[in-house]
């Protein structure tokens, strides 16, 4: 059988991270590329000079914060602004996004007050004549937009088209209703800025208007902080002529080093949030003031934030005002170190670019940062990896819970295909939304504990959420000071990303006991919902599980993004027995720990395979049992077992599916459907039984492992790849097709149909795949 997954999950796990089969060096320019233009100088709109006081009252520097919030597994998540904050004294209401009006993308949404006296504005579900009472189902496409801007992350620079976000590895994906797609093309680079890269020339032409001032910024940016270097470099040998060694104090420089930068930006380029935020400028500098209105509607907390919390806006800002004004600063740095204009007039320098360009004092720069950082979205591709950052206002004003019922997707990645790039964004319904319903999403991952997701809400967007799951889950943790609370022992909920086993092994749940608050005692006894009786939990065991679990979490996360997928398995190894055998597979850090070990697995498998004859051939490849080998077949086993707990996990609920408090993410959730679409897909890799192995099998690192009969494989394969795509159609929209994995699915389905029916010699039932 010729497994379609190999080829699937390889990319898969491409797309996610490394440009390990991509070469190394950089592209040529592109041949036949239009001539880059020199922008035209600043226009001359505003002569009124940066406030003096700019430079007196920047806020003190500290290190970057990455602003795409982006989630561990590529489960990417999108930043916002909640508009609920009880902090946020900076509410506008403009006539862009007045309340209670038609959104202008879906006359049937309409923008009125939220909730609660301390909500702010928010989208409903509100159909107008004869559709009044209709129900919006779940899979349905409510609207579809073009960001503006999107821009691609600074770590994918190399890999990917800066216009349509397509990778130069993977073949231009087709709408649902084709199966044919486009050979890949290898990127090429802008020929004046050296940094964008784009798949074609049509991308490069399309995407010239926005980054025709870019190009000009992200060279005089470059020579900046090669020139900066270089002073640093000199002052440094001077101290060492000099015999000094006393600690010297990091200037303004030094702080604008990427070094320093923690991931955000580099050399030659400021970070992915600073260039969206400067194609904004840029574009309202054009005439573009309808996406410069769409923006300033937007709210900021900026009034509401602490001295801690505003100093790595600060820096951004700051990293932004000298983006914009490099040019200038260039100029002035030349003629410092001739010795014709002193160090302070570098300021003043970047304050007239910035006037030019509407920004008026530094409170005004850091408004832009902070409004930025709470209302963009992450762009993804269409399995979820994050891909760069992106905003629309409209989409921006729907409010969180963590019991959503939309979710923002690019069900066929960052930029589409040719058919749907003009509106690559869609917000779906995952629930059955009812007329006056709000619509609300999801900013952070609804897998997180409780206790997490509040501190993330309260870190990011500054408020505290108070949805039906977050009331369950505060009235089950008990009060602050540990007692329990009767009538939630005695109930049958018990949050999943809080479970443990039964002690007495009925299968029920426990409550994973809240540690930290119980300190009067060595053991806690919890209720199992199932049995009812009492299991007794070992406080500092289950404090040091978690501990170990919540560490290797981080520290796999780490090793995927710098790709050591080896690393990374082995630090969910060493914890994955124990965490298995106490908790449940929906548990926190539990799962996330199954999805990074799936992801490294998968990557591990894939460098071991030997070349084979390719996806679409039929050549049969008589297997071999070499150590490479042997290890891959191991390593697709382990994945298919931990994606078997894994799926298990996320559908995995005391209560009913569609009960407020059941499974972690509802049927239809995308993390969900690319879930069960990379488990089908492992199921259909063609594993060697044990004595063709020569009797060599490893060990699994699963507490009592799920198992599947070989051959039963075929048979879960084929059930699991349709439950993918009944979810993918509801989470990437049905007129999508559940978008390119969606499409994918289909094709495997299909494969398997011919692979089942030839094995049966033609009998047996089809499987029907629309």
């Amino acid at each position: 059988m010729v497994a379609p997954s190999f080829a699937s999950l390889k990319k898969q796990r491409e797309a996610r991270k490394a440009p390990r089969f991509t070469s190394t060096s950089s592209p040529a320019p592109l041949a036949s590329a239009p001539t880059i233009e020199t922008p035209p100088s600043a226009e001359q709109t505003d002569q009124t000079p940066f406030p003096q006081s700019h430079t007196a009252s920047r806020p003190a520097l500290s290190p970057a914060i990455h602003h795409d919030h982006t989630e561990p597994n590529g489960w990417a998540h999108p930043t916002r602004d909640p508009k609920r904050s009880p902090l946020d004294s900076q509410t506008r209401t403009t006539s862009a996004t007045d309340q209670n009006v038609n959104l202008a993308e879906n006359p049937d949404i309409r923008v009125r007050q939220s909730q609660g006296a301390k909500a702010g504005r928010g989208l409903f579900w509100e159909p107008e004549g004869s559709r009044k009472a209709d129900v919006c189902k779940r899979g349905t496409i409510l609207f579809k937009v073009r960001p503006y801007p999107m821009v691609p992350s600074s770590s994918l620079f190399s890999t990917r088209c800066s216009t349509c976000f397509r990778s130069g590895l993977d073949p231009s994906p087709s709408p649902p209703s084709t199966s044919s797609t486009t050979p890949p093309a290898p990127l090429q680079r802008c020929s004046a800025c050296k940094v964008l890269r784009y798949c074609s020339v049509e991308c490069q032409r399309r995407d010239w208007n926005d980054h025709k001032d870019e190009c000009k910024a992200l060279r005089k940016y470059g020579e900046m902080m090669s020139k900066i270097k270089a002073m640093k470099l000199a002052r440094s040998r001077g101290s060492e002529k000099k015999g000094s060694n006393g600690l010297s104090q990091p200037d303004e420089e030094e702080d604008l080093d990427g070094s320093l930068d923690d991931g955000q930006g580099s050399t030659s380029e400021p970070g992915t949030s600073v260039r969206a935020i400067a194609r904004m400028l840029w574009a309202r500098k054009r005439g573009r003031n309808d996406l410069w209105k769409g923006y300033e509607d937007l709210q900021s907390h900026r009034s509401s934030l602490t001295i801690d919390q505003t100093r790595p806006f600060g820096r951004l800002a700051v990293k932004l005002g000298r983006y914009l004004g490099a040019e200038a600063l260039v100029q002035a740095m030349q003629k410092a170190t001739e010795g014709e204009e002193d160090e302070g007039s570098k300021e003043s320098e970047t304050g007239n670019v910035l006037t030019k360009l509407g920004i008026r004092n530094a409170g005004e720069l850091l408004d832009l940062v902070v409004r930025y950082a709470t209302n963009s979205f992450t762009v993804t591709d269409s399995d979820l990896s994050p891909l760069g950052s992106c905003l629309h206002p409209a989409s921006a004003l729907i409010n969180h819970s963590c019991w959503p019922n939309v979710v923002v997707v690019f069900p066929f990645g960052g930029g589409g295909t040719k058919t749907q790039s003009s509106q690559p964004m869609h917000v779906i319904a995952i629930r059955d939304i009812h007329p006056g319903e709000e619509i609300l999403t999801a900013y952070v991952d609804i897998a997180d504990t409780f206790e997490t997701r509040q501190r993330l809400l309260k870190e990011r967007y500054f408020f505290s959420c108070d949805c039906q799951v977050c009331k369950l889950s505060k009235k089950q943790a008990g009060p602050s000071d540990g007692s329990k609370v009767t009538d939630v022992t005695k109930s049958n909920w018990r949050d999943p990303r809080e479970a443990m086993w039964c002690q007495r092994g009925c299968g029920g749940w426990i409550n994973v006991p809240n540690c930290r608050m119980l300190t009067d005692s060595d053991t806690v006894k919890e209720v199992c919902n199932k049995c009812r009786q009492p299991s007794t939990v070992d406080l500092a065991q289950a404090i040091g599980d978690l501990d170990d679990g919540n560490r290797a979490l981080e520290e796999s996360e780490l090793q995927l993004a710098n790709q050591n997928a080896e690393a990374a398995w082995n630090a969910c190894a060493k914890v994955l027995p124990r965490l298995t055998a106490k908790f449940a597979p929906s548990s926190h850090p539990l799962l996330g720990l199954m999805r990074n070990a799936q992801a490294a697995l998968i990557e591990l498998a894939s460098t071991k395979l030997p070349a084979g004859p390719g996806e679409e051939s039929m050549e049969v490849v008589p297997p071999t049992f070499d150590h490479d080998n042997l290890l891959a077949f191991h390593y697709f086993e382990e994945a298919t077992r931990v994606g078997m707990l894994t799926a298990a996990g996320m559908q995995a609920s005391t209560l009913d599916e569609k009960a407020v408090g059941g499974p972690i993410y509802p049927k239809g959730h995308p993390a969900r459907g690319i879930c069960l679409a990379t488990l089908g897909k492992l199921l259909l890799v063609e594993i060697p039984p044990e004595e063709a192995r020569g009797g060599v099998i490893a060990r699994s690192t699963i507490t009592n492992p799920p198992m599947v009969p070989l051959e039963l494989k075929l048979e879960l394969a084929r059930q699991v790849l349709i439950q993918a795509l009944d979810e993918l159609e509801i989470g990437f929209g049905k007129a999508n097709g559940g978008g390119s994995t969606g499409q994918s699915v289909r094709e495997a389905l299909k494969d398997l149909e011919r692979e089942m029916m030839l094995r049966s010699a033609g009998g047996g039932n089809a499987i029907q795949i629309e």
